[in-house]
Formats: structure tokens, sequence, C-alpha cells
């Protein structure tokens, strides 16, 4: 493996040597903070996240081979129900072995819906630009089996998600924008090798994307996902999971969750090069996570930037938290527990973060809000190396917690 580009991480690792997870608690995985040390962030089980892998649609000009919902009678007028014309032709796409296509017809460009379209084993979906589906009832789009492609898509659904994906593998989630959902933007459960990439996800009344029990081996990369009291969401036990290079916006938690809902936790996590504007990560305990290269910005009153908290019998463990960048804290912020809080913790390095105060919009911040980093109720952890315009505390319930080589402004 390659180690994380950490400079000088090894120094704090090594303050930490022979901590491993008792065996058999979760096989096959990292069982030290020195294996978690050198986790790459820039991949997840072997695949990298910088490039547009293996997500595969029709080209422009295949379409000419894809099923046409308008040839079996849909309007795409926003009023008609087109659920059986479309239904008709999802069924002959997949006998035909060939992608749904929904163009922009005479009557418009908004297909109404009253039941979900069900995507199931080798189906594709895509259409032309701004086209939308939009459910009157219930969801507008559910993914099951295996290989489903959905790319290009506006969806909306008044009172349910705009896309599930359930008990489903291998799915390619591409260039879809979902917005106005009554519950998730996209909701994920018991699925498996699910990307989801160029993603806008917006204002959803639930969840912007939930990942729910059984869900493993995703990324999420290259995302709006803005507007939601929760962006994105760990329900349960979800395991192997990358979250890069997303744009998180606005709502109240960027990232948050359980980490041991269920039975079981959330596991293998990385966040890695996200940029968090007016919303943080609220996260209940988990499992060998690594938080690298975010940028936090735009908060005020009473907000924390990044809070990790155990949850009984189960602490926030063997995890990284390094090279994150806080800042642009304006006038009004007076949160007196700090900007980067971790509670009820087990082995964890936080290293290399900067935390800084800054002007927004050329005003000079003089409020007395802390920027702070602190570590309480927590076991085994090293702070080092961090530069913080506030302070280091590590007062609190805490056992076998260093701090060192910190900078460090009050």
């Amino acid at each position: 493996m390659k180690n994380i580009p950490f400079c000088g991480f090894c120094a704090a690792v090594a303050v930490l040597c022979g901590m491993a997870l008792a065996e058999g608690e979760v096989t096959g995985k990292p069982h030290s903070l020195e294996d978690i040390a050198a986790i790459p962030y820039k991949t997840v089980n072997g695949q990298s996240i910088t490039g547009t892998g293996d997500i595969a649609i029709p080209g422009a000009g295949d379409y000419k081979a894809a099923v046409n919902v308008a040839d079996f009678g849909a309007v795409g007028d926003g009023v008609t129900d087109d659920t059986a014309a479309i239904a008709a032709a999802a069924g002959a796409a997949k006998a035909a072995k060939k992608p749904l296509y929904f163009p922009k017809t005479a009557s418009g460009s908004t297909y109404l819906v009253s039941a979900p379209l069900a995507l199931t084993d080798g189906m594709a979906v895509s259409s032309a630009l701004g086209v939308k589906l939009k459910a009157s009832a219930g969801d507008a789009l559910t993914v099951g089996g295996t290989g489903v492609t959905v790319a290009n898509l506006t969806l909306s659904a008044a009172d349910g998600s705009g896309i599930v994906v359930s008990g489903a593998a291998n799915v390619r989630i591409r260039d879809v924008i979902v917005s106005a959902s009554g519950a998730d933007g996209i909701s994920l459960a018991d699925a498996t090798n699910v990307w989801i990439t160029g993603a806008a996800v917006k204002g959803a009344g639930a969840k912007g994307i939930r990942l729910g029990a059984g869900t493993q081996d995703v990324k999420i990369r290259g995302c709006l996902v803005s507007g939601s009291a929760d962006n994105i969401f760990f329900e349960a036990s979800a395991a192997n999971v990358v979250i890069a290079d997303n744009q998180i916006t606005d709502g109240t938690n960027g990232l948050s969750g359980y980490g041991w809902h269920g039975g079981a936790p959330n596991s293998d996590v990385t966040v890695a090069n996200n940029i968090f504007r007016a919303c943080g990560v609220s996260l209940a305990g988990g499992l060998r996570m690594v938080f690298s290269g975010n940028t936090f910005l735009a908060f005020a009153g009473n907000a924390v930037a990044f809070k990790v908290t155990g949850e009984a019998g189960h602490p926030f463990r063997d995890s990284v938290i390094a090279d994150n960048t806080f800042g642009s804290f304006d006038d009004a912020y007076s949160n007196p527990t700090g900007a980067l809080v971790v509670d009820g913790a087990e082995k964890v390095v936080i290293r290399g973060n900067a935390l800084r105060r800054e002007a927004i919009n050329g005003k000079v911040i003089t409020g007395t809000g802390k920027v702070d980093i602190v570590v309480s109720n927590s076991t085994k952890v090293a702070v080092t190396g961090n530069s913080v315009e506030g302070a280091v505390d590590i007062s609190s319930g805490n056992t076998g917690v260093t701090a060192s080589g910190n900078a460090v402004e009050q």
C-alpha cells in the first residue's frame, strides 16, 4: 500500500504503537493505527477515485438504438400521467437489452409518473438535456438487481425519494439532478459497488444522500449536495465508502449519522478533498475513518465545523483526521466548545489541520468565538502538528491523550 501523503505522519503514529484491534472484531481489515496510516485516501479497494472509472452510458450517436419512451405514447407535458407508457417502454428496453431514452417532445420535457420507474438487471436510462422525471406520489425511480446505469436525468418526487437503490449491485448514477424530493434525494440500502458521480442533490426533505444498512463499496465523487438537513447521512453499517471532491453546502449537517446503529459500525470510510460550506461533520462513532484535505468554510453562531463522538461502549476509533483546513468563521461565531471536537474516541491521530478565523468578503473579524481543537473522554489520541488560532484543549476525561508540536495563537 502507498502511504497517505501526510508529512511527518509516522511521528504521530509512533506514540500509538501496538494498538491492535481485537482479533476477529472486524475481520480482513487493518488492525492497527500503522495500517490506518497506510490507507491511501485516493483509492478504495484498489480502485482510483480520481478518474471517471467504468461508468458506461450510451454515447450521443447510440440513442438511435435506444428505446424511446415517446414511441410508446409518453407525452412529457408535465400534466399527462405517463406511467403506463414509460413502463411499457422500460419492459421493451429490458427485453431488447437496449438503453431507455427520454427525449424532449413537442409537448415539453417533464414526464409525470404516479408510480416509480423500476430499473433492474442490466438496464440503463438517460435523457436529452433538461428532461425531468417527476413523481406525483411516491418515489421517482427505483433500482434493483445488478448492472444498472442512470445518467443525465433530472428527478423530483413530491412525497418520496428521487432515486432508491435497494438490494442492488454494480450501479452507476451519473450527472443527475435530484431536487425538491419530499423524502431522500438518493437512498441506498443493501447496495454494493455504487458510484454516484457528477450529481446535484438539492433540498431533500429528509436526507440528501442516505447510506443505509448494508451499503458497501460506494464512491460519491464530484457532486454538489446542498440544502438538506443532513446532506450525506450514514444510517447504519456502511463499509468501504469514499466521499471525495464534492461541494457540500448549507443545511444543518454536511456529513452526519450513526456510528454503530443496528449493531455494526460504519467503517473503512475515506472523506477527502471536499468543501463543506456552512455545514460540517457530525458523526456518532465509526471505525477506521480517514478525513483528509477537506475545507470547512463560513460557519457562524454555535455551529461546530467538525464533531465526532463515541456511543455507549463504542468509541470513535482507529481513525485519522489530518490536513484539513478550517476558515472563514464570521464575527458572530461564538461556539464555546471548539471548531474541531472529538469526544469518546480511541486510537485516533489529529494532525496537520489548520484552524483560522478569517475575514469574509473583506470584513475584519473582531468577535471572541473560539476556533479550537477539543478532545475529551478519549483514550490514546495524538494531537500533533496542527495550526490553531485558538487553543488545543485535552483537559477533560482523557487517558493517554497527547498534544505536541501544535502552533497555537490565543
